[in-house]
């Protein structure tokens, strides 16, 4: 999306209803890291184990944007002329509507996320330009 906006390229989309936990990579790499720095917080191999090897982690946000809005915040913030069609590509069969994370577990062992989706966009943009 990002490309084809930085193009001014007209983008086929479906409605864009579906909304997904979308997560700027740098607040996902942390994520990896706190769990890793968790693990080894412990000197102790079999409380490694339990503590982290076992565990089970979601990386996300824990809410949802559609994608419409990312879509819509990719052109805005691109300053992009592209046409987007939404609804000129029908959803797939068995499309599911919804899917979050829940960072909970993560946020226990000290993750903080760093950027809201439209920061991380306008990152990923910033660095598509170079």
């Amino acid at each position: 999306m990002i490309k084809k906006c930085l193009n001014h390229e007209a983008i086929d989309l479906t409605e864009g209803l579906q909304q997904r936990d979308f997560i700027y990579i740098h607040d996902a790499i942390q994520a990896f890291s706190c769990v890793l720095e968790h693990a080894l917080n412990t000197h102790d191999k079999e409380k490694q184990k339990e503590k982290v090897w076992w565990n089970h982690y979601e990386v996300g946000y824990g809410t949802g944007t559609s994608v419409r809005q990312l879509v819509e915040w990719i052109k805005q913030f691109s300053h992009s002329t592209s046409q987007l069609n939404f609804g000129a590509i029908p959803m797939r069969k068995g499309e599911f509507e919804g899917d979050f994370a829940n960072p909970e577990a993560l946020i226990n062992i000290g993750w903080i996320p760093q950027f809201s989706v439209e920061t991380g966009i306008k990152q990923a943009l910033a660095q598509s330009k170079q």
